[in-house]
């Protein structure tokens, strides 16, 4: 990294160099303890990542298959952890069957996670819920597929 200032260009070669901004352009090693006292406060500000998680259904059902059941704990918790989440719960289908029945079935299926985090939305920003229905498939196929993986739930906690 090249560091410029009127006195002139100095490379930064490693990590925990740096220089001085007025003065001589001679690089140094900041010491470790040093640098993460005075890059504390950006560090604690920083925002937590985004979670995913997708929650899968039987054919035809809008309630979650057994193996999903688990994930409604790590979705508390991670509504817990967060002072104002932002949340979007988006259903989707396989395109088995017809397609506006597929977006009524993925609204439906989406609209049933909803119910079972209401409890644990009280504190979140906006909540979104929606539809895409047999588009936006995860495994791409034809129509009229049915495809376990593509009949899901995805809650995105922000």
């Amino acid at each position: 990294m090249l560091y410029t200032s009127a006195q002139g260009t100095v490379e930064l070669r490693q990590a925990q160099q740096a220089t001085l901004l007025h003065g001589p352009l001679t690089p140094y090693l900041v010491d470790p303890v040093v640098l993460r006292r005075d890059a504390q406060a950006a560090i604690d500000a920083q925002p937590l990542l985004p979670r995913t998680f997708i929650f899968h259904f039987d054919t035809s059902d809008s309630k979650i298959t057994k193996g999903s059941e688990s994930l409604l704990q790590q979705v508390q918790e991670e509504l817990q952890r967060r002072q104002a989440p932002d949340v979007s719960i988006t259903g989707h289908t396989d395109t088995a069957g017809e397609a506006r029945r597929n977006v009524q079935l993925a609204q439906g299926r989406a609209d049933h996670v909803a119910r079972i985090l209401k409890p644990y939305l009280t504190n979140a920003l906006s909540v979104e819920i929606s539809s895409h229905g047999e588009t936006n498939l995860l495994v791409p196929t034809a129509n009229g597929v049915n495809e376990p993986r593509n009949r899901r739930v995805e809650v995105v906690v922000r």
